[in-house]
């Protein structure tokens, strides 16, 4: 093909797109007031552009995706700013377009919420967890400042989801478990229905084609008996209205195949035996008609009590009002859904559709409650610095978007909704911060139970405090709501703390009286600006948890008494720190190992904060750490591991004595290729007891000798060390 050729063939897509477009601003006219239809063809042409002559895997023009996702955005009603995003959603990240100039072009808004958007580059060597963890937390950070950012990534998941069949089976896998673990229940917690029933679909179709396939035939094959039903029930219905004079609009439909197959899971039914597949919709003016309404149905069909529940007068925590009924005809089970047309726009945009702007580009809202809305996910994300708790906030996520809760009552009859398995703990919280930090205990149905004490639907709930009470570090192994274990988190920062300020404070003092250095009299100004620091207790407290050296700080103070660091050693330095544990979330961190118990990378940490040593670092299950006080022991994890790296671990080992045993032991961790740094022997008569410290990589290293061990004739017992060396040594009284 000619240039001249290719470029008109070019330019006919872009006029073919350019019509699409028209349609479009037609459509936005019709829910917004103005639309500057100028910025919107800006963004259209700068993406078209951007993109020209790159291909999905499908084969079409990738602009074509940029532009599927803005039609979605119109159809959940996307205002202005929200429909360029789409358009140019992919710009930044594929194109050497700057968010500076994003910002110029189009505003601080937009500019904004394609930073939201944009995935996290630095991060693509990271595990794929903690990549994930990060990607999704920066998102629901960007969306708390703005909403538009998750209706923009939305739009592309479902997008990306629709054209799922191009990718391979692994990435369909991936993506579509991504999808339904996340995606589908943040949509749902947010209550945006129309986005949740699609992607539940979607990723449901990829991640068991097969059921999906066989439901998806039978609802074909049953479709015409299904339609004769609705259209029966609803000539029955409206035939009252009219009598009535009330006016609604009727829409039946089946529901979706991943709820039909979770009927078909909890009942043991196959397809054939599940009646209750059909939903009826009837919207009405408002609130007062849906009652007029509901009595008028079930007057006019029979009437299923077990499935009434009223979300209007008791909302869901994402928004939701509707009220639900059933009725039974010609063998179905139909749920009844009774809303006016505001809650049925409420019931498929949810938190969005209350997000309205001004011109200034300043949010307001129609709701005085959105941010209570919107509380439980500011939590959730309270600390985005927090490194090391990746698993953890995933959890704590998937736990906060089930959307499954319980409602339990105040002593004066006051509804509050917590999630599932939430406890006293958490109600105290949600009633007020203060009442949380000084719960002492509390009362459920009258009775004084334990604070652990998971709430049930319709407990009454009474609080026990008092003023000089503190929370408890082990309320965080049981509470479940985000705004507990947010406030809880920062108390424990708070007290680690001053604990941290008090721990340097003597450790600095000390070496420098090691040192005959006087730090009475020293200005500390060169130190604080040297580390950009405000004060001086901000400085005892890097020194207390061992991100700032001892040695460091008296370098500073006093440069002509302490010789710098060479560089060999600090090389030296460098090549030990290839491996690094995380103590509560803060990286190069002066640690020691405990020698007691010789953790390795694989082992599950804890680190214990000692005066005069900064933190040790042990294994979980430790025993020297049952005499701990709590607020010494914090979370650590192995982090950085470099396989080039050696540990020392310890073991013991029991066994019948005979000629030659200890030579075939030495001979099984030779040939593993690890190194043995010390092995300790005792015979008596017919035993052998023995210490062994070997250097190995890590935990699958050590275990993988112990595999071979095992196969030693005579062995009885292999165990890891729980106490130091010099304690066996003792017990087996070797002198």
């Amino acid at each position: 093909m000619s240039e001249v050729a290719e470029k008109k063939s070019i330019d006919s897509v872009k006029e073919k797109y350019l019509r699409k477009l028209d349609e479009l601003i037609s459509f936005m006219e019709t829910y917004l007031d103005k639309v500057n239809k100028e910025k919107v063809l800006e963004a259209f042409d700068l993406a078209y552009d951007s993109h020209k002559g790159i291909k999905r895997k499908s084969g079409d023009p990738y602009f074509d995706h940029c532009f599927e996702v803005t039609r979605i955005l119109t159809e959940y009603e996307g205002d202005e700013t929200a429909i360029i995003c789409g358009l140019i959603h992919d710009v930044v990240e594929d194109t050497d377009i700057t968010l500076e100039e994003i910002e110029t072009r189009f505003g601080l808004k937009t500019k904004v919420i394609i930073d939201g958007l944009t995935k996290i580059g630095a991060l693509s060597l990271k595990p794929k967890e903690i990549q994930q963890a990060h990607n999704v937390r920066k998102i629901l950070i960007s969306m708390i400042e703005d909403l538009r950012v998750i209706q923009v990534k939305f739009a592309d998941r479902i997008h990306n989801m629709r054209t799922l069949e191009f990718q391979s089976h692994s990435s369909q896998r991936r993506i579509a478990t991504e999808t339904q673990k996340i995606y589908a229940p943040l949509s749902h917690r947010l209550g945006m229905g129309k986005v949740k029933d699609e992607l539940e679909d979607l990723s449901f179709r990829y991640l068991v084609p097969d059921v999906y396939q066989a439901i998806k035939l039978k609802l074909e094959e049953t479709a015409e008996e299904r339609s004769e039903v609705l259209a029966s029930i609803i000539e029955k219905i409206q035939t009252r209205f009219n009598a009535e004079g009330l006016e609604a609009d009727f829409l039946g439909q089946v529901k979706s195949i991943p709820i039909i197959y979770g009927k078909m899971e909890r009942r043991q039914k196959p397809f054939e035996e599940i009646y209750d597949t059909l939903s009826l919709r009837i919207i009405v003016e408002n609130e007062k008609e849906c009652w007029n309404v509901f009595h008028l149905v079930h007057n006019s069909m029979t009437f299923v009590p077990k499935m009434f529940k009223d979300y209007i007068n008791s909302p869901k925590t994402n928004g939701y009002q509707s009220l639900h009924t059933g009725i039974t005809h010609r063998g179905n089970l139909v749920e009844v859904l009774i809303r006016t047309k505001e809650m049925d726009r409420v019931a498929k945009n949810g938190l969005a559709a209350y997000w309205i702007y001004k011109e200034d580009g300043k949010k307001y809202v129609d709701d005085k409650k959105f941010e209570e809305k919107l509380e439980w996910l500011q939590h959730l994300v309270s600390d985005p610095d927090d490194l090391g708790n990746e698993k953890e906030f995933m959890q704590d996520l998937a736990h906060g978007l089930s959307g499954d809760e319980v409602s339990v009552y105040t002593p004066k009859g006051k509804l509050i909704k917590l999630p599932v398995d939430s406890t006293p703990v958490d109600f105290a919280f949600e009633i007020h911060t203060q009442i949380g930090m000084q719960c002492i205990g509390a009362k459920v149905n009258g009775k004084i139970v334990a604070l652990a004490t998971l709430l049930h639907n319709g407990d009454l709930v009474e609080i026990l405090t008092a003023n000089k009470q503190e929370p408890m570090l082990k309320w965080l192994e049981f509470v479940k709501s985000p705004k507990a274990k947010s406030h809880l988190k920062k108390w424990q920062k708070s007290t680690k703390l001053k604990d941290s300020i008090e721990l340097g404070r003597k450790t600095l003092f000390r070496n420098a009286k090691d040192q005959n250095l006087d730090l009475e009299e020293v200005k500390w100004e060169e130190v604080l600006t040297k580390y950009g620091l405000n004060s001086y207790e901000h400085l005892l407290a890097r020194v207390g948890d061992g991100r700032i050296g001892t040695e460091e700080v008296l370098r500073v103070l006093f440069p002509k008494k302490i010789p710098k660091i060479t560089n060999i050693f600090k090389r030296m330095i460098a090549k030990e720190k290839r491996s690094e544990i995380i103590v509560d979330g803060l990286a190069n961190t002066n640690i020691k190992i405990a020698r007691c118990c010789l953790p390795i990378p694989g082992d599950t940490l804890l680190a214990k904060l000692e005066a005069g040593q900064g933190f040790v670092i042990h294994k979980h299950n430790c025993k020297s750490l049952s005499t701990a006080k709590t607020k010494q022991i914090l979370d650590a994890k192995w982090h950085n591991i470099d396989d080039s790296n050696l540990f020392e671990a310890g073991f013991f080992v029991t066994a019948k004595n005979r000629a030659s045993l200890l030579a075939e032991i030495c001979s099984v961790i030779s040939a593993s290729g690890n190194n043995i740094t010390e092995a300790i022997l005792k015979t008596e008569g017919k035993l052998c007891e023995s210490v062994f410290t070997v250097e190995v990589k890590n935990l699958l290293d050590l275990q993988a000798i112990f595999k071979s061990m095992r196969n030693i004739k005579g062995i009885n017992k292999i165990s890891r060390l729980d106490k130091e060396v010099k304690e066996y040594v003792k017990e087996l009284k070797i002198e």
